[in-house]
């Protein structure tokens, strides 16, 4: 039995679990293996590992926030780790309403106090993907 009384978990993945995407004009439920892994922009010849998007929830002491009234905090993550979400610049992206539709039930359940959006927390992906190019389509407020 742990006496020590402390409320930190670490972390706690959500791993390879299918997602709900529109490709070709068809929605259908992806995972991992539906992925292309990519290095240096080009296809590599290795099975994906990653999920298209990557969600860990923390719990951890605050320290850090002044505005939030808690002697804990929870981070939910969610890493956008596919470029099925940036590609399509049309007002009408449906990957990207799916996405919102997902963020906006995690907000819903959970009591947000504060979101924090970092287009390029996922350097690789953007890189490799070669997502500079989509960024100025790309602005996480208006999805969420």
């Amino acid at each position: 039995m742990d006496s020590s009384r402390t409320r930190e978990i670490p972390n706690i993945p959500f791993k390879h679990n299918q997602i709900k995407v529109n490709i070709s004009d068809i929605d259908q439920y992806i995972d991992h293996t539906n992925c292309v892994q990519y290095a240096k922009g080009e296809p590599a010849d290795i099975d994906s590992t990653w999920d298209p998007l990557e969600v860990t929830v923390l719990l951890f002491p605050n320290t850090h926030y002044d505005n939030i009234e808690s002697m804990y905090v929870y981070s939910v993550n969610v890493r956008l780790l596919s470029n099925l979400w940036v590609v399509d610049p049309t007002p009408d992206n449906l990957n990207q309403k799916y996405l919102a539709d997902f963020l906006e039930t995690v907000a819903d359940q959970l009591p947000v106090k504060q979101v924090r959006r970092e287009i390029h927390g996922s350097a690789d992906f953007w890189f490799d993907f070669g997502i500079p190019e989509y960024a100025s389509h790309f602005d996480p407020e208006e999805i969420f």
